[in-house]
């Protein structure tokens, strides 16, 4: 299966997608990466050097907060053990 979490669609088009972790176990979710190599179950390391310092850094309740990349059209989730739960992909802006 695919970590697909849910699909948003607008005007019949994928918009908006979020990947999740849960459920698989550490080493099958670090099979799910992007472009860049940083994906689920990734330190919080490995997103910044993939991605660079994040645009802004959304605060949560439970985790760290969601490292958002606006210009890339992804985001984050990262626990508070410093590991990605979930990721977001949306329209670059």
């Amino acid at each position: 299966g695919y970590p697909v979490f849910k699909i948003y669609y607008k005007r019949k088009k994928v918009c908006y997608i979020i990947l999740t972790s849960a459920g698989y176990d550490n080493a099958i979710a670090r099979n799910f990466r992007t472009d860049r190599g940083a994906g689920l179950r990734a330190e919080k390391s490995e997103v910044i050097k993939a991605f660079g310092d994040p645009t802004r850094i959304n605060k949560m309740d439970n985790y760290e907060g969601e490292y958002m990349y606006e210009k890339d059209g992804i985001s984050f989730v990262v626990e508070k053990d410093g590991t990605v739960i979930s990721i977001d992909i949306f329209p670059p802006k």
